[in-house]
């Protein structure tokens, strides 16, 4: 299944302001670098007009994010003065969130704030709450079952990767599930193995019990 991304740009800059914050609130040194976005936020706000989300399944519009996120960024920076700001680092790849993921027995779609699953294998919040822009505090569960399909009997799928569309790719796409995801297939796939299933028919409850063992509470 393919995705769809929004053209971004994230550099990393040190500002005089940020200088200033540090020495005035004795602030953890991270205040001095942070993130400086051009183009398109999360919900698509800052689009440029008529540009069209990109795939990022081709060489072409690996090239179009990659040049013109640069140049959105470079005219962002040219309304800055140049004696108050120092680019620190540039992005090494395009930036896309969302390319292709699989079709699972399960597709979660981050409308199942406070749903329990059987197979649940770890839970997280909604990463865009903490940015005060109106997201409600939400708690979800993630199936197992969003982690392969069937017809495959041997391949498991972890990270941006899993089954999850519309707003649940935007919440499995963030670092934390990827590892919570990450952790789950490989303990899976070792159950997999010692017990000669397929990783469709991989036992919850030894699953669940390695991942409660590793301080994985699954709540």
């Amino acid at each position: 299944m393919d995705g769809d991304n929004w053209l971004s740009f994230i550099a990393q800059c040190i500002k005089r302001d940020f200088i200033k914050e540090y020495l005035e609130k004795n602030e953890n040194a991270n205040v001095l670098i942070k993130n400086q976005a051009a183009g398109s936020g999360t919900w698509g706000k800052g689009q440029p007009e008529g540009q069209p989300k990109l795939k990022g399944l081709s060489a072409e519009d690996v090239t179009e994010m990659s040049l013109k996120g640069r140049a959105l960024f470079l005219e962002k920076l040219r309304d800055l003065d140049e004696k108050d700001r120092i680019v620190a680092q540039l992005p090494t790849i395009a930036q896309f969130r969302t390319t292709r993921r699989i079709k699972g027995e399960y597709e979660f779609s981050g409308k199942e704030d406070g749903e329990k699953f059987y197979d649940a294998i770890g839970s997280f919040g909604d990463w865009r709450a903490r940015l005060n822009i109106g997201v409600p505090v939400a708690h979800f569960q993630l199936p197992y079952r969003t982690l392969y399909n069937k017809d495959f009997p041997n391949i498991l799928a972890a990270g941006r990767i899993v089954s999850a569309y519309d707003d649940g790719w935007e919440l499995t796409r963030v670092i934390p599930v990827c590892a919570l995801t990450g952790e789950a297939a490989g303990y899976a796939a070792s159950i997999s193995i010692d017990d000669n299933v397929d990783v469709c028919d991989v036992s919850i409850d030894k699953l669940q019990a390695l991942l409660k063992a590793n301080n994985n509470p699954i709540i």
